[in-house]
Parts: structure tokens; C-alpha cells; sequence
């Protein structure tokens, strides 16, 4: 059980200690809890709020790998009337609630994760948001091939970089595999790159990492049955601004309150147009002003 929520709702990125590859990003820095997870598994994500509402956020640790923009995501919602949705496409089919009578907590349960899938995860009310985990997703051998990288995250740009794959696990009779691996970047084959070199033993070495070889790196093995992983690499997030970290949130605000989370464009658009409306009025009073004739007598 998460300890109680602070009254500011989340710490905002780079108020909490730092250190460990789970803390690199700078929208992972506040992150509370953290949770290491192999790839194939369940995590449970634990919400001790209530609410008319409550919704669960993501904000991507691999958001390229992923396929999504940086910033939060909501991904789960449930009313106290009992209406939810899985909002994300991605985990739509991997989601699970689960309540106890009589108990105000609640668990949002993930299941058969990925590597990308990790990142940071948080509950919310109207009117406050739980500390935040961070989940770290591990490849592991979720598919009958497990991936190795070297180095670890963070990546810098030209940095070295080695990818190998081997088959792992048991899924039935196996055959010598008929050749060598085939490595796909993001579904596809990996550009031509001088600094690119797929090697014969399942490996691919890379001289020269940049945003062009960012994403998700899969590794086929032919044999009967075919085995297929997949491995996350990005930069380090200080290298570039892709990523978007929340807004630190006012004193006293909450998700619910202020420019934060909820009702953005509402609150900061009645706020445009209450300024617009006062520099209105002061340049009208500016423009009479100059436009009465000289010498005229102001009325009190």
C-alpha cells in the first residue's frame, strides 16, 4: 500500500533523489516506488484514492520504442458509478481491476508486459494524485529469444553500441536454425548506415548510435518453431527534447485545480480571455483619453 498522497499531488521532475538507469529520464526523476519487472509478467499498480473518478497515468520511459508521443497518458479510467475504459490502444486487452468490498483501494493490474511498456505509472481523484512507481520492464525471454545489450542506458549519441539474440526458453521441438537472425528497427529493416554492421553470430554493432537507430530493435531466429524478441534503445533523454515532463503543479493544486492535469484548456482559456478583456478595457480608456479635445473640462 502506497504511503498517503502529498497535498500538492505528484512531486514535480527533478524535486527527488536521482540515481539508478529507472531514474534517468527527466520525467522519471520524481518517480517514488520502483518496480523491476521481466518481460511476459504482470505488475500491479496499487490505488489507495477515491473519488468520483479515478484514472491511472503513464508517462513512457521508451515512448519511440513505443510508438507514442512523450508526456502523460491516461490509460485506464473508472467512475464510482462503475463505468471504465481502457483508453490507450496499447493496453486495452492487458488491463485489469480489481476491487475489494468494503476496502476503498483498488489495483490496476498489466498484464504480459513489454520493455516498452515501461516507464512511470500513478493513480488519480478530481482532487489529488498517489506517488508515482516507476516500472522497469527487463526483455527477458517473453517470445523464445532473449536480447542482450551493451552498454546499459543511458545511451549517448555516438556511442557504441551491441545488440545480441539467442534462443532461450522451452516452446516445443526445435530445429537448427537455418540461418542466421534478421534484425528489424520499428517493424522494418534497419537503414543503411555506415556505422551499421549485422554480424553472422546474431549480433548487430552499431559505431555510431543517433536518433536515426532509436526505437524498437526485434531479432527473428528461423527454425521450427520461429523465435522473435524485442529490445528498446534510445538516447538518453538529456541528449534531446522529445520527451515532456509534467508541469510542476501550483501550491495547493492538484490534477483537478489550476493549468495542471484536468480542465487545461477550459482554466487556461477563461484565464486568456479575462487578460484579453482587461488590456481591452485599458487601451479603450488610453484611446478616449487621447481623443478628448483640448482644453475641454473632464467631468467629475
Amino acid at each position: 500500500m502506497p504511503p498517503p498522497p502529498p497535498a500538492s499531488g505528484p512531486r514535480p521532475p527533478g524535486s527527488g533523489a536521482t540515481g539508478g538507469s529507472a531514474r534517468s529520464h527527466p520525467a522519471l526523476v520524481f518517480a517514488g516506488p520502483e518496480v523491476t519487472k521481466e518481460a511476459g509478467s504482470t505488475v500491479s499498480l496499487p490505488c489507495n484514492l477515491t473519488g468520483p473518478r479515478l484514472t491511472w497515468q503513464w508517462i513512457p520511459r521508451y515512448p519511440v520504442c513505443a510508438g507514442v508521443s512523450g508526456g502523460m497518458k491516461t490509460i485506464y479510467t473508472v467512475t464510482a458509478a462503475g463505468a471504465h475504459d481502457a483508453l490507450q490502444g496499447r493496453f486495452q486487452t492487458r488491463l485489469r481491476l480489481l476491487t475489494s468490498q468494503g476496502s476503498p483501494s483498488s489495483v490496476l493490474q498489466l498484464q504480459t508486459l513489454h520493455m516498452n511498456d515501461s516507464g512511470v505509472f500513478f493513480c488519480a481523484s478530481p482532487s489529488q494524485s498517489a506517488p508515482p512507481t516507476s516500472v522497469t520492464i527487463t526483455p527477458g525471454c517473453q517470445a523464445g529469444v532473449s536480447i542482450e545489450g551493451v552498454p546499459k542506458e543511458p545511451i549517448a549519441a555516438g556511442a557504441s553500441v551491441s545488440l545480441s539474440c539467442a534462443p532461450c526458453g522451452e516452446r516445443g521441438p526445435t530445429s537448427p536454425p537455418a540461418g542466421g537472425a534478421t534484425w528489424q528497427l520499428n517493424g522494418k529493416p534497419p537503414p543503411n548506415s555506415t556505422g551499421l554492421r549485422l554480424l553472422r553470430s546474431n549480433k548487430v554493432a552499431i559505431g555510431d548510435f543517433s536518433s536515426r537507430l532509436e526505437g524498437l530493435w526485434s531479432c527473428h531466429l528461423p527454425g521450427d518453431p520461429p523465435r522473435s524478441g524485442g529490445y528498446c534503445l534510445e538516447l538518453d533523454p538529456g541528449a534531446h527534447g522529445t520527451q515532456e515532463s509534467p508541469s510542476p503543479p501550483s501550491p495547493g493544486s492538484g490534477p483537478g485545480s489550476g493549468c495542471g492535469m484536468t480542465g487545461l484548456a477550459v482554466r487556461c482559456g477563461l484565464a486568456f480571455l479575462l487578460l484579453s478583456a482587461s488590456l481591452g478595457a485599458i487601451g479603450y480608456v488610453h484611446w478616449k483619453s487621447r481623443d478628448r479635445p483640448a482644453g475641454r473640462p473632464q467631468r467629475d
